[in-house]
């Protein structure tokens, strides 16, 4: 009964297109686990350097406010002490924000489809700027997200995201991302995708994304997909690796 169920509910299969992808020296696994560690615990020092250094500026920027300006301000009728506004705050966020986007243009540069080895320095530069990016959502991104300026954020990190784009999920990968005009994205975008971990040569591989105008997007959209015009990816669905959706 349960195989009479699936079979049922499941929609008709949309065409695969995947092309090949590339491969180099830098992207196969020439390191030892040890030094993929130890690599990784050095960017997680070098991560709350960044954090720290983003700090710094906006403590002596909120220092310099409350210092010279002392006089209160009308806020909703009522009376506010300019040293009672988290100004520092902005700083902080823009501050980092620049950060992590030099870091990414850095560390990796664009992002294209390839295919690399988890033990490979193309991976450890990945890595680390995905952590990045992933600190940067938490302190930044989820307070933006729905605003022009995350829109604008994602847009200097290389993504091709339309003006009109409503984006209320975190994007990554950003080279590869192609939104196009009045759509809603309320699903994470990823465009990696881990290949079978073995234990000999474990891979990641990129593919774009791309998605059409006036589409819905609540569910996933895998690495390699192509959504068509006014298409609706209902939530808990998935669109298959280079799923071709007119």
């Amino acid at each position: 009964e349960l195989d009479v169920f699936v079979q049922a509910a499941a929609v008709a299969a949309y065409p695969i297109k995947l092309s090949p992808l590339n491969e180099t020296a830098n992207t196969r696994a020439d390191l030892p686990i040890v030094a993929v560690g130890m690599l990784q615990i050095l960017g997680v020092l070098m991560l709350v350097l960044f954090v720290g250094l983003s700090i710094v500026p906006a403590f002596f920027f909120e220092s310099i406010i409350r210092r010279e300006l002392s006089q209160e301000v009308k806020i909703y009728g009522r009376s506010v002490s300019w040293s009672s506004i988290p100004l520092g705050l902005p700083v902080f966020m823009l501050t980092f924000s620049l950060v992590v986007l030099i870091t990414k243009w850095a560390v990796v540069g664009r992002y294209r489809e390839m295919h690399i080895d988890v033990y490979s320095w193309s991976y450890l530069r990945w890595w680390f700027v995905d952590r990045c990016v992933h600190t940067w959502e938490f302190l930044v991104g989820k307070f933006i997200i729905k605003t022009k300026i995350g829109w604008l954020f994602y847009t200097l990190m290389g993504a091709k995201i339309h003006p009109t784009a409503q984006l209320d999920a975190m994007v990554r990968e950003f080279d590869l991302v192609d939104i196009k005009a009045n759509t809603t994205i309320k699903h994470e975008v990823r465009c990696r995708r881990f290949g079978m971990w073995k234990d000999d040569r474990p891979t990641l591989r990129f593919r774009n994304i791309k998605i059409g105008t006036c589409c819905s997007i609540e569910g996933m959209v895998s690495v390699g997909a192509n959504i068509g015009d006014s298409c609706l990816v209902p939530k808990l669905s998935v669109v298959a690796e280079g799923a071709q959706v007119p």
